[in-house]
């Protein structure tokens, strides 16, 4: 987890000179697939440089729209997110819904994508039934072919 990769925090051009040689480095040492967050902040603007990092997957933030996460992601790259944890503790079981919904319909096309909480970590406080509903939701729509993609507005 590298919140410091954030455009929010530093320029992406700053990450590309001394925060993507750090990663690679460090992930070069990893004996096996490795993913990179950035524990919430906006991800995309850095993901050109995350494509050389060496990484397998890359977190997406809440923030940060996946369907231009994928769109610039390498082919083989594996997308995961977007959902909010501390968001969730509030959520309505329909908000719930809408939510799988929307991440689905972002990442969702073409695969490569793992529905997630964008952070890290559920807060204790997110309740069970939209636990359960987010579950639901992905068994409802989460399913290949996902031919309701096209009407749906992301």
């Amino acid at each position: 987890i590298d919140p410091m990769a954030s455009a929010d925090l530093i320029p992406p051009e700053f990450f590309a000179e001394v925060g993507l040689p750090a990663a690679q480095g460090t992930i070069k040492k990893i004996k096996g697939p490795t993913a990179y967050g950035l524990a919430g902040a906006r991800v995309v603007p850095v993901i050109p440089y995350l494509n050389k990092s060496g990484v397998v997957k890359i977190d997406i933030s809440a923030m940060d729209d996946l369907t231009e996460a994928k769109r610039l992601a390498a082919p083989d790259m594996v997308i995961g997110g977007n959902l909010n944890g501390i968001s969730m503790c509030y959520w309505t079981e329909q908000e719930a819904e809408a939510a799988v919904k929307k991440a689905i319909a972002g990442g969702g096309p073409g695969g490569r994508f793992v529905l997630s909480e964008h952070h890290g970590e559920l807060p204790w406080r997110v309740p069970m039934k939209i636990l359960t509903t987010v579950a639901q939701a992905v068994q409802q729509w989460g399913t290949f072919p996902l031919n309701w993609v096209d009407g749906h507005v992301r």
